[in-house]
């Protein structure tokens, strides 16, 4: 960025540029004094100044949206050609040094949103005693970030998901994502446990939303 002033005649044109944008700014001034063209560089320094701080403040917040939502897939496929219906939601793993992760109520979370994903989620229980299923639901947490919880009831949190039918990799997805317990409203606002509870949630939710929808007539 290159920012200049020089005065001619009656006005001083200040020119300001940035890669790709260049524009000038004329100011005039019938009678122009040496310290009214100081002045007058000094509101150049200003402008030039306050474009500056525009700019990293439209810059930074998408840089930083970015970093909060984040979705990329992992090596696996198979699952529109699969259709597994019977899904085995086992206890969520945990490759995390932060604080305590809340993750009976996410496994809880995954296995009632299945249903809304046209899968059949096979009781805690029977999958905690071995019983068999279609397929697994695998979700493991990479980080789960509190520092926000108590100020903006936010997590950021990572984790990696897959969909596993024996050793084969059906479906796999890392994502990123802050969650929030403001929408909940009521003890969520004031309440850190409560509040992080209901970010657990969401975050299952999130999980479940990258997950393609089963197509029973696929299946037969």
């Amino acid at each position: 960025m290159l920012a200049s002033g020089q005065p001619h005649r009656n006005c001083l044109f200040v020119s300001v540029s940035f890669p790709g944008t260049h524009f000038a700014i004329s100011l005039e001034n019938d009678r122009m004094a040496p310290m009214k063209i100081i002045g007058l560089r000094h509101v150049a320094t200003v402008l030039t100044l306050s474009l500056v701080a525009s700019l990293g403040s439209c810059i930074a917040p998408q840089e930083d949206v970015a970093l909060k939502n984040d979705t990329g897939w992992l090596p696996g496929g198979g699952l529109e050609m699969v259709q597994p219906a019977d899904i085995a939601v086992v206890p969520i793993g945990l490759r995390t040094e932060d604080a305590i992760v809340p993750t009976d109520v996410i496994r809880e979370e995954l296995y009632l949103g299945l249903i809304d994903r046209l899968y059949t989620p096979l009781q805690l229980a029977w999958v905690d005693a071995g019983g068999e299923s279609d397929a697994v639901l695998k979700v493991t947490i990479l980080s789960w970030d509190r520092k926000d919880l108590a100020a903006r009831g936010a997590i950021l949190a990572r984790a990696e998901a897959r969909i596993l039918r024996g050793s084969e990799v059906l479906w796999a997805v890392e994502l990123t994502r802050e969650v929030s317990a403001n929408s909940f409203g009521g003890m969520a606002r004031t309440n850190v446990s409560i509040a992080e509870a209901r970010c657990a949630e969401v975050f299952a939710g999130e999980v479940l939303a990258l997950l393609p929808m089963r197509d029973a007539l696929a299946a037969q």
